[in-house]
């Protein structure tokens, strides 16, 4: 064996690694470590210890190169892990159960595992680990004193089964002079080859920044047991860019069982983690599988072995580093002869070549800023310094008596001392606590603790609010920006938010190239600007189910307790979620998502509603980090301006309709993205307010029966900041093979990623950056649905041994599906898949994403700081003499018209809006309008004359639930009317007749098309929708109408037979995309394409008169007579689009060269759109 070691020895040292003079190796130290004279670990080991910071070493000595005050670790903390990101290597381990998993690189090198070993480990006869243990070398005139292995690090290659020495511990600095049983200067953390980083050269100076490095804590360190921090030794750490740290992946994510802490650490170029544990975790698998064992190469619990037990997966084995495995258990399930203990690896880094005897490096350091704690001040973690103020509140806003706020004078709201400072003065750059919004009907925990704003504010869903708070001091919530500032109403609900000081900038999206995961490589959407990994956290809505074995799908089947309130699903609606490549995923594949915050985390509170789901304290708008604004700093104040955020508000917000959008000429809209107007209200947000494009829903790619619910704004500056945002139903793609948008998915601006390839393309439906899958999201794309469509049909005849499940072996030949899948559908992990299992790939409903952001690490749900915005508000709509409960003009708690308890529509004494004598809407909603929003929606109407039909609901109210639906929709309360005439429709929805400029009678195009409703079925509706340019002549089935508002045709009857629905339109000329949506006894059908029309034929100066039905007279419009007047009803899946084209229109050579310069210069308008489009490629 001596000569074996020999060769090896001598044909390595042809082929290790070239290290450049003045490069060292990178390492931490254990507790105790005291160094050789005059190195860097010596001088901190006499200052106060080493095991907190980080050295670079070689050539006989050693440097201080991390500070641990940069980390904000404390004396005794003991670094036991440690990864700089900087890699090229992407490891290759998946579907190879071979011993050559691990081993290889993606760009066809050998993986060359460097690694160090604890004071106890051997290492198997004739290893270089066993003769440092028992003979030592000789380096740099230091004597051989074994046991020396602890201080050195070793390396293997693939089929070795055997080390190499890479560096003796002299040559690090490292002292092997300590008096026996050698236990001290020991290196347990190791990277071999990675750059300075210096933040302190950015203006401004920063702070170390999450993913500048990754490092663990060993068990026992001081900073793993303060308060407010769950930290535990298992954990994956980074730091937070606040001169702290915090966690990046939790140890249970990786299967680490409790305690058994990470102690060696490397990441791959795609952020999968590699690691090694202190103590054994004994596999849990219902099948044979290898333990987890302190000497063996991890990666996480799914990743590698199958089934998932809930324990790290052994990737390499202790034996095949040549260190000693007492496993009995292969890789295989095969036995074998253990050792009679286990060696403990101890430090790991991986490379494409061995790096030997390192040379003395250059004495670099990691620089940035510390977190100063100046002498009897408490710092605020990333603020640098505590501002004075006594942060009272005399009377006015009500907002959180937050410390270093200073006084808030009545009714002003200005901040007389101790002023919060603004992000990029050197005061506070981000605030704890994350920022939220609340879907209406929210309540919100009641106090104590007192500070609950959610609960005591009557209508929190206009608002945004600051929440947080951890197990020890509970959770708080307080107003961080009031309605008034945007000039909302109390009817209004915020549905997204994103601030306009965003920490992550996204690359280029044509970039993006399909499909995402295939190399497993994160593409669009998973990587910064600069290439560090983000983390997506976001919400869904109450309907959400998650796929199989995430977090989503464990709030939405059994919930979660936080303190002492108990779990009761669904409660997913109220938490928040993350996502990243970065996070392992539970038996493999594409997307896993991680609960982050809980409920009653955010001072939300469960409410039962109607099974399944708990409908309302439903969180729908999200930004996690943004400092405060602060308009009333400047001379003279101001009220909030363009781009200091932006926001969506749900369809049915009365601010929508009331508010005249200044360069459109036109209402605000559910699906806008919208901004201050700097003049106290808002508007829709344009590319001048640092968008990289405007912020209108026909822009955006969406239509407009739609609505924008989730949106983050990235932190690009030059073209303008990406909006990445979701909507409520789902868009039919119009180019055929590109993907829908999804109700789940992250979405772009049309024309930004589809298609694929050079120029720009716009087909007017949002483009999918991120599918809902990759989240860990129900998605009716996912191409596991098919296959286990075909599994289930085909079950029978797959399932060749009568077990009721179905193995690889039987899958396999069938070329549907690979390993990776076969791991994925098999959600017990027994190996076999049956009809259950199946059926949770067989749903018929998409999860629904409802809030959004973007960062570079986890952001709990921490006890908030500071974070009011201030500005100017318009006069009469805040607390002095604005929109409150009390005596006063305008809707306040002052004097004059407000919401009162006198004569009008107030609460209050006064004039105003309210529940006095006048029109109190309390309790004064249709029957049909079942979330009481004030608007009826098809799938209320038609569930509510489907109860008419059974006897349930009177005939009249569900004739006028017919009438509000088709006509507008929104609808108020008529205290002079009789049921059900008291349901009238708003008028400032309503939209007037109107002329098409441009189009004569004969300009028109005509399409029908077939519904077959379910059996059973007592009735039916139908709405198709017509872009902006197109209006209806004609339109021809049962119980037809017109609704411009909204701008969609509509049909409806009872019973279940087919029905043919046809209409004439005209516009425009042009190609038009039209689509709908179908609904039976109040179930939603999946939207259909209806097909394209196409105008032709126009003449200049022309129009046509477009009736506009909306007749408040009680009663269904009459309709033009036509085929399937008396039919009903109709089918999912069975809708045939029948779109006919108009035929050309004749004209003379006179109108044929009017057109023909028409379209000239039309041409040449397009010629010089095109010279200044922003999304131009290439």
């Amino acid at each position: 064996m001596k000569s074996v070691f020999t060769t090896f020895s001598t044909v390595l040292v042809l082929v290790m690694a070239n290290i450049a003079a003045g490069q060292g190796v990178n390492f931490s130290v254990k507790l105790g470590s005291q160094g050789m004279p005059g190195t860097g670990v010596a001088t901190q080991a006499m200052l106060e210890a080493p095991e907190n910071d980080v050295f670079i070493g070689g050539g006989c000595t050693d440097f201080t190169r991390l500070l641990h005050v940069l980390l904000g670790l404390q004396p005794g903390d003991d670094i036991d892990a440690l990864h700089y990101p900087q890699t090229p290597i992407k490891v290759l381990f998946q579907d190879m159960p071979g011993d050559e998993a691990g081993w290889l690189d993606a760009g066809g090198g050998l993986v060359v595992w460097h690694f160090s070993v604890d004071p106890f480990a051997l290492g198997i006869l004739n290893s270089a680990v066993n003769n440092e243990v028992f003979v030592g070398t000789t380096t740099c005139g230091e004597l051989v004193n074994p046991n020396e292995a602890q201080g050195d690090y070793f390396f293997s290659m693939l089929a070795m089964k055997n080390n190499l020495l890479g560096a003796d511990e002299s040559l690090l600095g490292l002292s092997n002079q300590l008096q026996r049983p050698h236990l001290n200067d020991d290196l347990n953390a190791l990277d071999l080859d990675a750059p300075p980083i210096n933040r302190l050269a950015q203006d401004p100076p920063q702070f170390l920044q999450p993913g500048d490095l990754f490092f663990s804590l060993a068990a026992g360190s001081p900073s793993l047991g303060l308060p407010g921090m769950p930290v535990t030794e298992d954990d994956i750490l980074t730091p937070d860019g606040m001169g702290g740290f915090t966690v990046f992946t939790p140890g249970v994510l990786l299967g680490i069982i409790p305690g058994s802490d990470l102690d060696a650490l490397y990441m791959d170029i795609t952020g999968l983690p590699f690691f090694s544990v202190k103590h054994v975790m004994p596999s849990a698998a219902p099948v044979p599988l290898p333990s987890a064992n302190p000497g063996d190469i991890l990666v996480p619990d799914g990743m590698f072995l199958f089934p998932p037990d809930g324990v790290s997966d052994e990737l390499i084995p202790a034996r095949d580093l040549g260190l000693l495995d007492m496993d009995p258990i292969t890789r295989f399930g095969s036995q074998r002869r253990p050792d009679d203990l286990d060696d403990n690896l101890d430090a790991l880094d991986a490379e494409l070549a061995p790096w030997m005897n390192p040379p003395l490096p250059e004495p670099v350091q990691d620089l940035a800023l510390p977190l100063e704690s100046p002498e009897g001040e408490v710092p605020i973690e990333g603020e640098g310094e505590v501002v004075e103020g006594e942060g009272e509140i005399i009377e006015g806003e009500g907002e959180a008596p937050i410390e270093g706020e200073g006084e808030l004078i009545e009714g002003e709201g200005e901040v007389l001392e101790g002023e919060i400072p603004v992000e990029g003065e050197g005061e506070l750059e981000r605030q704890h606590g994350p920022n939220i919004t609340v879907k209406s009907n929210t309540i919100g925990l009641a106090p104590p603790p007192p500070l609950r704003d959610i609960n005591t504010e009557g209508t929190p869903w206009n608002d945004i609010y600051k929440v947080g708070g951890n197990p020890i001091t509970d959770s708080i919530s307080f107003k961080r920006l009031t309605s008034e500032l945007l000039g909302l109403t109390p009817k209004d609900d915020i549905d997204a938010i994103s601030y306009g000081d965003p920490a992550v900038a996204l690359p280029p999206l044509d970039m993006i190239e399909p499909p995402h995961w295939v190399e497993g490589v994160p593409h669009g959407g998973w990587e910064t600007v600069a290439g560090d990994l983000v983390f997506w956290h976001f919400s869904v809505d109450g309907h959400a189910l998650g796929i199989i074995r995430t977090d989503v799908y464990q709030e939405a089947t059994v919930g979660t307790q936080w303190l002492n309130v108990p779990p009761m699903p669904n409660e997913a609606h109220g938490d928040y979620f993350v996502t990243s490549t970065a996070l392992p995923v539970p038996g493999g594949g594409r997307g896993t998502n991680l609960l982050v915050a809980d409920e009653e985390n955010l001072t939300l509170a469960i409410q039962p509603g109607g099974v399944p789901v708990n409908t309302d304290d439903d969180l729908n708008g999200l930004d996690l980090l943004a400092a405060p604004i602060n308009r009333l700093s400047q001379d003279p104040p101001q009220f909030l301006q363009p781009g200091d955020l932006f926001f969506s508000l749900a369809a049915g917000s009365p601010a929508l309709a009331s508010t005249l959008d200044p360069f459109e000429s036109r209402p605000c809209h559910e699906a806008d993205i919208l901004t201050p107007d700097g003049n106290g209200h808002f508007r829709i947000a344009r590319m001048w307010d640092g968008l990289i494009c405007d912020g209108n829903y026909q822009r955006l790619g969406i239509p407009d029966f739609n609505d924008l619910d989730a949106l983050y704004c990235d932190a690009n500056v030059f073209p303008g900041r990406i909006p990445c945002f979701s909507v409520r139903y789902l868009i039919p793609s119009m180019l055929p093979g590109q993907p829908n948008a999804n109700p789940g998915d992250i979405l772009v601006p049309d024309g930004m990623i589809y298609p694929w390839g050079p120029g720009v393309v716009f087909d007017g439906v949002a483009d999918e950056m991120i599918p809902a899958r990759d989240l860990g999201l129900r998605d009716f794309e996912d191409p596991l649905i098919p296959i286990a469509q075909f599994l289930t049909a085909n079950f029978a005849m797959l399932d060749g041994d009568g077990s009721n499940g179905l193995s690889w072996l039987e899958v396999g030949p069938t070329g549907m599906l690979t390993l990776a899948q076969f791991r994925e559908l098999d959600i017990n992990g027994d190996g076999e898949l049956d009809l259950k299992e199946l059926g949770f790939w067989t749903f018929d409903e998409e999860d629904n994403l409802d809030a959004l952001d973007c960062e570079t690490r986890i952001i709990p749900a921490e006890l908030p700081w500071k974070g009011i915005d201030q500005a100017l508000q318009i006069e009469g709509e805040g607390e002095g003499e604005g929109e409150g409960e009390g005596e006063g003009e305008g809707e306040g708690e002052g004097e004059g018209e407000g919401e009162g308890e006198g004569e009008g529509e107030g609460e209050g004494e006064g004039e105003g809006e309210g529940e006095g004598e006048g029109e109190g809407e309390g309790e004064n909603y249709h029957p049909a309008d079942t979330n009481t929003n004030w608007r009826i929606v098809m799938s209320e109407a038609i569930a509510y004359i489907a109860g008419w039909q059974q006897g349930s609901n009177p005939i009249g109210y569900a004739i006028r639930a017919a009438y509000l639906w088709q006509n507008g929709e929104y609808y108020t309360y008529d205290s002079e009317e009789d049921p059900p005439m008291c349901w009238v429709l708003d008028v400032k929805t309503s939209v007037p007749k109107g002329m098409i400029p441009g189009t004569a009678p004969e300009a028109t195009a005509e399409g029908a098309f077939t519904v077959t409703p379910a059996p059973g079925s007592r009735a039916w509706g139908v709405e198709v929708y017509l872009p902006e340019g197109l209006a209806p002549v004609n339109i021809i089935g049962a119980n037809g109408a017109w609704d411009a508002a909204n701008r969609k045709l509509s049909w409806w009857g009872t019973e279940n037979a087919p029905v043919v629905l046809g209409y004439q339109v005209a516009g425009l000329p042009g190609a038009y995309v039209l689509s709908g949506e179908a609904n039976f006894d109040g179930a939603p059908q999946p939207r259909f394409a209806v097909g394209t029309v196409e105008i032709v034929g126009a003449r200049r100066g022309e129009t046509a008169d477009i009736p506009v039905i909306a007749e408040d007279d009680g009663d269904i419009p009459a309709i033009p007579e036509g085929p399937g007047d008396d039919a009903t009803a109709t089918a999912p899946n069975v809708l045939e689009s029948a779109a006919e084209e108009a035929p050309c229109c004749g004209g003379t050579c006179e109108g044929l060269f009017d057109s023909l310069a028409d379209w000239l210069l039309v041409g040449l308008a397009f010629m010089l759109l095109a010279s200044f489009n922003i999304f131009r490629r290439g």
